[in-house]
């Protein structure tokens, strides 16, 4: 009895799945029958460039709050509106900082929680609910900038909460859902998102930052498409391959993973996940004592701190250090996200087809390639400017390099980091979201101590001190880091990711 119980729940739960998607399970008349795994990975693509958006808009859009207009607007035509809502937008050049930190501040917070919630609710649950958190943010971030500054912080810090959900993701998806052969595209293009949010943000930004539409309504449409992304995702998206009740054996097949015996398939899929999730006792105390660990982990900081670099003082360095005016500015960085969106890709394909037998050597010519590219541009970043005969164009060329150099770090040292922790990636992924945070933080600290005037000799200490920094990493990462699965990913229920993928590692 109890089993026909299961088959019905089971059935009734495909039923609601072909609501939701429909004839997605009459063969032949989808393109996702046997490719639920590319379903996946737009769903998660679009949902976290949305989370991305709703953060990174921000830096556009504070402009037309703390002018107390719309982008445009005079003074004098501000007079005659209702200005009791502009005039709370009047944040001082401290208060702007600090809803700029209040967004890493909450993502390092939730660094420390999410996989204790992970393990607690499910990683389908968990990355859902930072989603819908994320939309529902901003959806009242318009509120809160009216209401006052404290408000204000409290919504910046829950929309910089959902940034370890983001690394996670990349990681997991990659991990469960990705043949081990395409594993590197996988990476490329989940990853892309960071870029894609910019590139949907920042424009949507300048459009909506008019007398016209106005800035609240860009939140208003972010949080409203945000919600309405992670609707489908939370529907369509399941931790295991073998536990999705719309998955084919022939899919399975291709993904490496074998099929869940029929005692287990009679389970329900939610009941299924929430064990998976439990039973993974997270070894913290070995995870923190493993010298491997921390190697991959600063080998991170120091493409993050070349990333965050460009991130936040890239425009100033053109606009003030080398006297490029805003607009050419503005083009300069959105060319330079739109290209390392085509490399990211182009750099996948070819991880996937290089012609080599284990992932070590993959992992080390792309981590390479990321550290020694990064910090060579960073030096002539330092050297091109002090030489007056340099044509400013080359400047700005291995600017634009050195962001197409810091994409591959997710086929190097991201790539070590998964394979290394294996079901536990997500651990890793989070601790890597919170380097991202922290360096966020203590970044404008750094820079306001090297070069508190933006004079070109102190940009070119800055420089030439974050290339040595990321050549000594890489060095070190050769000599000392191994990339096979760690002890302590060996546990008693034998969880795996990819049975293909450990056939390679014991035969390496």
């Amino acid at each position: 009895m109890p089993i026909n119980t299961n088959k019905n729940e089971k059935q009734q739960q495909k039923n609601l799945f072909s609501y939701w998607l429909p004839n997605i399970t009459k063969m032949g008349q989808n393109v996702f029958v046997h490719s639920i795994r590319y379903l996946i990975v737009i769903s998660s693509l679009i949902s976290f460039t949305l989370v991305s958006a709703n953060t990174t808009s921000f830096s556009l859009t504070v402009i037309c709050m703390v002018e107390g207009s719309n982008g445009n607007i005079t003074q004098e035509e501000l007079q005659g509106k209702n200005t009791a809502y502009f005039k709370r937008l009047a944040y001082s050049t401290t208060e702007r900082n600090s809803l700029f930190s209040a967004a890493a501040l909450g993502s390092i917070i939730s660094g420390l929680a999410i996989t204790s919630l992970i393990g607690r609710f499910g990683l389908r649950n968990v990355l859902s609910a930072y989603g819908f958190l994320s939309g529902l943010t901003a959806l009242a971030l318009p509120l809160a900038a009216a209401t006052g500054f404290i408000p204000m912080f409290i919504i910046r810090m829950l929309q910089g909460s959902a940034g370890p959900a983001q690394y996670v993701m990349i990681g997991t998806v990659a991990r469960d859902w990705a043949p081990r052969k395409s594993i590197g595209s996988y990476l490329m293009l989940l990853s892309s998102h960071f870029q894609f949010g910019r590139v949907v943000g920042l424009p949507l930004s300048s459009i909506f930052c008019s007398p016209t539409l106005g800035w609240p309504l860009l939140y208003i449409l972010l949080g409203s498409l945000t919600i309405i992304s992670f609707m489908f995702f939370f529907t369509i998206f399941r931790e295991r391959p073998e536990i999705h009740p719309l998955i084919t054996r022939v899919e399975l097949q291709k993904l490496g993973i074998k099929p869940l015996s029929e005692k287990l398939v009679t389970i329900t899929t939610d009941t299924t996940e929430e064990e998976t999730s439990k039973n993974l006792a997270i070894p913290y105390k070995k995870i923190i004592g493993d010298c491997v660990v921390w190697l991959v982990l600063l080998t991170y900081w120091s493409d993050e701190i070349g990333f965050e670099m460009l991130g936040q003082f890239g425009p100033t360095y053109l606009n003030r250090v080398l006297s490029i005016d805003i607009r050419t500015t503005g083009i300069i960085s959105a060319t330079t996200y739109l290209l390392s969106v085509g490399v990211k890709v182009l750099a996948g394909w070819i991880y996937t087809h290089l012609p080599l037998r284990g992932e070590r050597a993959r992992i080390n010519i792309f981590t390479a390639l990321t550290q020694i590219g990064m910090s060579s541009c960073f030096i002539l970043l330092a050297l091109l400017p002090l030489a007056k005969w340099v044509p400013l164009w080359s400047v700005q060329l291995v600017y634009t390099l050195i962001n197409l150099f810091c994409g591959l770090d997710f086929l190097g040292v991201i790539r070590c980091s998964q394979r290394i922790s294996q079901q536990f990636s997500h651990v890793l992924m989070a601790w890597n979201s919170m380097i991202s945070s922290i360096t966020i933080l203590l970044l404008p600290l750094f820079v306001t101590l090297i070069a508190p005037y933006n004079l070109i000799h102190e940009w070119s200490r800055i420089y030439i001190i974050i290339g040595i920094f990321q050549l000594i990493m890489m060095t070190f990462f050769f000599i000392f880091c191994d990339t096979k699965p760690r002890d302590w990913t060996i546990t008693s229920n034998n969880i795996t990711t990819n049975s293909s993928e450990e056939e390679e590692e014991t035969s390496e």
